[in-house]
């Protein structure tokens, strides 16, 4: 009589996290009076010990007479995210049989926990100017067995790259088996006198988690810059009443990101319009970026 054939029954199961255990039968295509031995070796996607443990420990016997016998795992039920996980049992050379058709099977562990959410721990900060760089802390609600991608959006008044630079240049990573990573902002210590500006951070939708409950966090950058002082270049000038034009200029002691308007008023001996006539009727604006204006005088 020729030796039997032994395979497994069947190639792939599935089976939840929780089940606590998984069998794999292998099978004989028919009685023998000899002892089989089979070998085998696990591959997959899970982890020995952590996500399984092989009961069989490469290697399961058919007694004489019988027809089969099982291979049995043991199923960890962790509370990490990981998703479905696949243990891959791969018979080898047997003892007394020959290798029939199925020597593969697959047992898929279906994860039972869900994805935890990621959020900044703080939906604001204040930092100064001279700081030098702020950060925004991201975390899990819950280790990951995976590693989680979370892309983010950059909005506000400041300006990158002239108040701040972003360092994640649009996602960060949370490592598998880390609670959380930053979000780090080098800010620029200008010498502009400027409103206080504020760095908008937004979550978007990330890979292997959910959003939790704070998804935008706003730095604002509190300026250090004094306010700068507005004058005349000179306190008096004369010009012939044949000029046709005169013009008085206004400065500032340093630019400034601001818009600065100077209203004035206008007295003297000279009666308008008889003698001249005001062409800024009564203020001037100095563009944000520049130093000076003038006053013009027809």
């Amino acid at each position: 009589d020729t030796a039997p054939t032994v395979a497994f029954n069947a190639g792939a199961q599935s089976i939840g996290e929780a089940a606590g255990s998984a069998m794999a039968s292998v099978t004989l295509s028919a009685v023998s009076s000899l002892e089989t031995i089979v070998p085998f070796t696990v591959g997959g996607t899970a982890v020995d010990p952590d996500d399984f443990s092989d009961q069989g420990l490469g290697s399961v016997t058919i007694p004489a007479g019988q027809l089969s016998t099982t291979i049995d795992l043991s199923i960890v039920d962790d509370t990490l995210f990981e998703g479905d996980e696949t243990v891959v049992l791969t018979l080898g050379a047997p003892t007394n049989a020959t290798l029939g058709a199925t020597t593969v099977h697959t047992a898929t562990i279906t994860d039972n926990d869900t994805a935890p959410s990621v959020a900044f721990n703080a939906g604001a900060q204040s930092v100064g100017e001279a700081a030098g760089s702020a950060v925004a802390s991201v975390t899990l609600s819950a280790v990951s067995s995976l590693e989680t991608v979370i892309p983010y959006t950059v909005g506000g008044t400041a300006v990158d790259p002239d108040d701040f630079s972003d360092q994640g240049l649009g996602s960060v990573t949370i490592p598998a088996g880390q609670l959380s990573t930053t979000i780090d902002l080098s800010i620029v210590d200008d010498t502009l006198f400027e409103n206080d500006e504020s760095v908008v951070l937004t979550l978007g939708a990330p890979t292997n988690a959910t959003l939790g409950a704070t998804t935008v966090h706003t730095a604002t950058i509190t300026d250090n810059d004094t306010a700068p002082t507005v004058a005349f270049n000179a306190g008096a000038q004369s010009v012939g009443e044949a000029v046709g034009s005169a013009a008085a200029s206004v400065t500032l002691s340093a630019v400034s990101s601001l818009e600065t308007v100077v209203p004035y008023t206008v007295g003297g001996t000279a009666v308008a319009p008889d003698d001249f006539s005001d062409l800024d009727l009564g203020s001037v604006t100095i563009p944000a970026g520049q130093l000076s204006t003038t006053i013009d005088l027809s």
